[in-house]
């Protein structure tokens, strides 16, 4: 086992703040961003920098538990994440049993392959589902543990918040420099941040365009976490939230996902931007709406008056940029289309073969999010995925319905609920599973802030309440108000 340098100071930093939830937390996005590099090396496998505070969080709730202290929001949190504790489950089982019941008659797409050219082969038991089900394992307890060490009281919301923002100017300073390093030669730490041996990092280009990556093994990696950076900014300024300027890191991650040109992160874009203003109007919030546009018009602005000078400076970069935008729209002709259409054919195909048991988690391999879930976890993954993203958007309706204004878990509602529906959407269009830990702690984030926002309703009616109505419910045998936020 061997440590790499960003391994090192991500250690080092959990040490430090092994005993704070919030800064844990916060570590995950920060190290989340370094997808292509490795915390930990062992035996040829690369551990990624946010799975160490990723398991640091896990145990420090799992040790406040063993001496004793509680959540709050134990109850709510393990309501909604109900769900997923069953997939997990169902895929822990099947992962074992069913690559062994279907041995040699199902075809399916391999995780990995020995030869240049990937081809569909027969289903075989192997060590890649255990790998799969135990990276499944550690982000549905690191959701879990992060719901219930938020759900507390005194979380520090913003600095949350902030975090996952300052990770986004990160992002974009790491792009950035990849644009010098491929252009005009600027060093790059290549050796530093693409350590993971599990990746096979290749410069890619369009043209005499390079398709940039940054921190992330492939550009549609790239594309997948500022899909969901992107959104949350638009959703942090339609609420009126002022922090960190998300209007202008929204500017900065569309353009950044436009130089990785990738198709997936480009249609999510162009799909959720403008259905996140379609629907801040039907809901009545036509202010936001200007107010979002006015404060997008000055860097919008600067932004289009800088691309108006180089151009002019640079006449050539229009054949570029003509060239990049031609190959996006005929992106259905090219061999990487055609090779994840094949690997969507495959899931399928061994779905239906499975009888809608799915042929175990981490057998196959798909381009699309939807049939690697049918393929991997059968109509019992795809429905406990639905029961769970129906139960959390009813949380978070109804936290909304009652939260006071200036409420300080409002924020992380707004932030990680657009961002968690931007990176589905970008999943919806192109990835095979989602298996990054800032998704995961996302999903515990907002959900911990909305059982906080109702526990703290239910409180303020409480104390309003004349002191012979507080009692009636324990004479009625009724649960206290608190409890009640778990109901159906």
């Amino acid at each position: 086992m061997s440590a790499t340098a960003i391994g090192l100071v991500v250690l080092a930093l959990c040490l430090w703040y092994a005993g704070s939830a919030t800064r844990l937390v916060q570590l995950v996005f920060i190290a989340g961003v370094f997808d292509a590099a490795a915390g930990l090396i062992v035996g040829g496998f690369g551990m990624p920098p946010a799975l160490l505070p990723a398991l640091m969080l896990v145990g420090l709730v799992s040790t406040q538990y063993l001496a004793g202290r509680r959540s709050i929001a134990e109850g709510p949190a393990l309501h909604l994440m109900a769900p997923l504790l069953i997939c997990f489950a169902y895929a822990a089982v099947t992962a074992v049993l069913l690559p062994e019941t279907f041995a040699g008659r199902i075809i399916v797409w391999p995780q990995k392959f020995a030869d240049i050219e990937p081809q569909p082969v027969p289903i075989a038991p192997g060590q890649g589902n255990l790998n799969q089900v135990a990276y499944l394992a550690a982000n549905v307890a690191l959701a879990l543990a992060t719901a219930l060490a938020a759900g507390r009281a005194g979380t520090a919301w913003r600095s949350i918040v902030k975090a996952y923002l300052f990770s986004g100017y990160l992002v974009m300073v790491l792009v950035a420099w990849d644009l010098a390093s491929r252009t005009i030669g600027l060093p790059f730490p290549t050796s530093i941040i693409y350590s993971n041996p599990g990746w096979s990092i290749v410069e890619q280009n369009i043209g005499g365009l390079p398709r940039l990556q940054g921190p992330f093994p492939e550009p549609s990696a790239l594309a997948f976490y500022l899909a969901g950076l992107a959104v949350a900014c638009m959703g942090l300024c339609l609420r009126g939230h002022r922090v960190m300027r998300p209007d202008l890191l929204l500017v900065m991650a569309c353009l950044a996902t436009f130089l990785s040109t990738s198709t997936t992160g480009i249609a999510a874009l162009v799909v959720g931007l403008p259905a996140q203003l379609i629907l801040a109007a039907l809901a009545g919030r036509g202010a936001a709406v200007r107010r979002m546009i006015g404060v997008l018009a000055v860097p919008g602005t600067l932004a289009l008056v800088l691309l108006a000078g180089l151009l002019i400076l640079r006449p050539e970069l229009l054949d570029v940029i003509a060239e990049v935008v031609g190959m996006t729209l005929d992106k259905t002709d090219s061999d990487s289309f055609t090779e994840r259409s094949l690997m969507n054919t495959v899931a399928w195909n061994a779905f239906l073969s499975s009888g809608g048991l799915g042929v175990g988690w981490g057998s196959t391999r798909a381009s699309s999010i939807l049939p690697g879930l049918l393929a991997g976890g059968g109509i019992v993954g795809l429905f406990t995925a639905i029961w769970f993203t129906l139960r959390l958007m009813r949380l978070i309706r109804r936290a909304r319905t009652v939260a006071e204004p200036g409420n300080p878990a409002a924020i992380a509602v707004d932030c990680f609920g657009a961002a968690l529906a931007g990176q589905l959407l970008a999943a919806a269009f192109s990835a095979p599973v989602i298996t990054t830990p800032i998704f995961f702690v996302q999903l515990g984030v907002v959900g911990a802030a909305a059982i906080r926002i109702l526990i703290d309703a239910a409180s303020r009616q409480r104390q309003r309440q004349p002191l012979g109505r507080q009692a009636a419910p324990a004479v009625a045998n009724e649960p206290p108000p608190m409890l009640q936020i778990t109901g159906r």
